[in-house]
């Protein structure tokens, strides 16, 4: 088997707007694990989020969560690596945030943190099925509690650019935090040392297969360097310009499973 790993990305990717994995995909995906493959599913979401949709899915092992910087097993719910924020460095960062047009969200041990309510945090947290929980002042907070932060999550306000507020993260930060975006709204920061393409990196060492040996898809700038480090990155139909101008194959898009066929054409053909 050429590609004895592989890692999706989840929303947008295997994800449809329709918001059910098609049978198709998820056929193919057991095909490729009963050959002895293995899959992996690398997302920004939250592991309380991305777990239980796993399992309803049928996926087994680890799972990479946060843009890279959790990784646990969803059967034992063992944590396999964590890679936090520094606190000091969240609380200058959260700071720098009050000048510009954003709702910030903070993931800290699994659970969803903001200082108040609002459209975009009461809209996320229904989506992924998991508690909001309101603490007013996250400097206050993160001196009462231990609990490691996982991601800095922005909701970019209507009418504003999220181009523009990522450049600006980018440039007071990009040298201590990972800054990039899953979505057209959102700017998204977990530690330097954390990335999809660590996550990956870090399994396949586990699991004794060479970066070449990888086969990795994914829809927007947060997939980027885990499409760079694989012996093949593949890019959706639906993915963002950037993303496709560093990916090794455009496959059909998300709503087409492009995935599926991909790993039908490269894995199993």
């Amino acid at each position: 088997m050429k590609y004895k790993l592989i890692a999706s990305d989840f929303d947008d990717t295997i994800f449809p707007k329709s918001q059910v994995v098609g049978e198709y995909t998820l056929d193919i995906i057991r095909r490729f694990e009963k050959e002895g493959g293995r899959f992996v599913l690398c997302t920004g979401r939250m592991y309380k989020s991305i777990g239980k949709v796993a399992k309803e899915l049928g996926f087994h092992g680890e799972i990479i969560c946060y843009q890279g910087s959790l990784i646990k097993n969803i059967d034992t719910n063992e944590v396999i690596a964590s890679t936090p924020i520094d606190r000091e460095l969240a609380k200058e960062y959260l700071a720098f945030l009050k000048a510009l047009p954003v709702y910030a969200q903070v993931y800290m041990d699994d659970e969803l943190y903001v200082e108040e309510e609002n459209e975009y945090s009461k809209a996320y947290a229904e989506f992924c099925g998991v508690d909001l929980n309101v603490v007013h002042d996250f400097n206050k907070f993160f001196d009462a509690t231990t609990a490691p932060i996982n991601k800095v999550y922005l909701s970019v306000q209507k009418g504003y650019d999220t181009a523009v507020v990522r450049n600006e993260a980018i440039k007071a930060f990009g040298d201590r935090l990972l800054i990039n975006s899953s979505k057209p709204y959102n700017v998204e920061a977990v530690s330097i040392k954390a990335s999809k393409g660590t996550a990956i990196k870090y399994l396949a060492n586990v699991y004794g297969i060479s970066m070449d040996e990888v086969l990795t898809f994914g829809d927007n700038l947060n997939d980027m360097d885990m499409i760079t480090v694989a012996g093949c990155g593949v890019a959706v139909g639906n993915a963002v310009d950037a993303l496709k101008a560093k990916a090794d194959y455009i496959s059909e898009s998300c709503d087409d499973e492009g995935v599926a066929k991909t790993i039908e054409k490269f894995c199993l053909r």
